[in-house]
């Protein structure tokens, strides 16, 4: 069965262009809907942020995290999470193991 995702354009997102004002070091519970960081790749840079989203038919909210090549531009990766804190804990991880593109 398939499912429709309603993704919604949140300040950071690279769609509205890449602002050096919406960069920090580390995304948190506080600062994770208007902000992005930038991690590591194997070759290369990404754009990290979070995003809201919304199933269609069920309105069950997802916060999408959304990886940004910067030498490619063009999003290679997006990963739904049922809270914020499960979104930023696998920003975490994927900084760690330098995503492979």
């Amino acid at each position: 069965m398939s499912h429709v995702i309603d993704y919604f354009v949140s300040p950071q997102d690279p769609i509205l262009g890449i602002e050096t004002g919406n960069l920090v070091a580390e995304l948190d519970v506080s600062n994770w809907s208007r902000k992005a960081v930038i991690i590591p790749l194997c070759q290369g840079e990404a754009y990290v942020h979070v995003g809201r989203a919304v199933t269609s038919a069920t309105r069950k909210r997802h916060y999408c995290v959304n990886v940004y090549d910067l030498r490619q531009r063009a999003t290679v990766l997006q990963e739904l999470f049922l809270s914020p804190e499960a979104a930023l804990a696998f920003i975490v991880e994927l900084a760690a193991v330098r995503l492979v593109a």
